[in-house]
């Protein structure tokens, strides 16, 4: 995690580039650091926006207590990635968290 987190993607095609900021945000989110796994899924969204970087902003969310926050971000997959892999368990988050 380190490396990565101190790697310079400059060099690296639009890609190659958003497969590695992907791998190191959830590398950050399976080990705790949920702060700055969104920092770096926040900067990758701002660059290119796609539906596994919005999954993981919820999943970060919802691991943080944010289940509101979450919510939206399983919403927002239903509402503008209808061919998304993640569809089937957007769907179902958003009902597990309207429930409470």
């Amino acid at each position: 995690i380190h490396m990565l987190g101190e790697s310079d993607f400059t060099g690296l095609n639009e890609k190659e580039r958003c497969n590695l900021e992907y791998w190191l945000a959830d590398a950050l989110f399976q080990t705790g650091q949920y702060n700055k796994a969104e920092e770096t899924v926040l900067a990758s969204i701002q660059r290119d926006e796609n539906d596994r970087l919005i999954v993981l902003l919820a999943m970060i969310f919802e691991a943080r207590g944010n289940r509101k926050k979450a919510k939206e971000q399983y919403s927002k997959i239903i509402a503008e990635y209808p061919e998304s892999d993640y569809l089937f368990s957007a769907k179902i988050k958003t009902r597990i968290l309207g429930r409470n």
